[in-house]
């Protein structure tokens, strides 16, 4: 028998993909990554990263993202298909203010959900990335620029964590 969860990770995949070929075939310049947009957001990332590491470095580092695989990472760009781009697609065939509104918001608090682990307060925040960040960020660049960013975000962030708690012992 088949697992819930399972079915669920299937779906989320599946619908991913789909919506990821929809853009390849309806809105191709979405699927271009714009190395400019990438750069600025290591530049931004590298800023963020040293005051990180100063704050982190005096105090105990959050030890919830040690669960987490450096693998893990390769399938980030499907958070963004999933939580992002079928939202997106979405409400360009919606007229209505309010369901707009209620797709975004079922998305975020879906994708918010995945991010309690971290505590609730931090999902909170967590969950506007989806159309206050993302959806914005991709209409300057593209959906992809944001998926290269997201996923250089979860690594960066992975690996300050670990730099943070070698620093603690020095």
């Amino acid at each position: 028998m088949i697992s819930t969860p399972l079915v669920i990770y299937f779906v989320y995949i599946i619908s991913s993909l789909f919506v990821l070929i929809y853009a390849f075939k309806k809105d191709k310049d979405q699927l271009q990554i714009q190395l400019d947009g990438v750069a600025k957001f290591i530049a931004f990332m590298a800023i963020a990263t040293m005051v990180r590491l100063c704050l982190l470095s005096s105090g105990p580092v959050d030890s919830s993202m040690y669960n987490i695989r450096m693998s893990s990472f390769l399938t980030v760009f499907l958070e963004d298909a999933f939580y992002v781009m079928i939202p997106y697609y979405i409400c360009k065939k919606l007229n209505s203010k309010i369901l707009k509104f209620l797709v975004w918001t079922a998305f975020s608090v879906y994708f918010a959900s995945g991010h309690v682990y971290q505590g609730v307060w931090i999902a909170a925040i967590i969950g506007l990335y989806p159309y206050f960040i993302s959806r914005k960020y991709a209409m300057k660049t593209s959906f992809a620029t944001v998926m290269a960013c997201h996923f250089l975000y979860d690594c960066i962030t992975f690996l300050t964590m670990k730099i943070a708690k070698l620093l603690t012992y020095v």
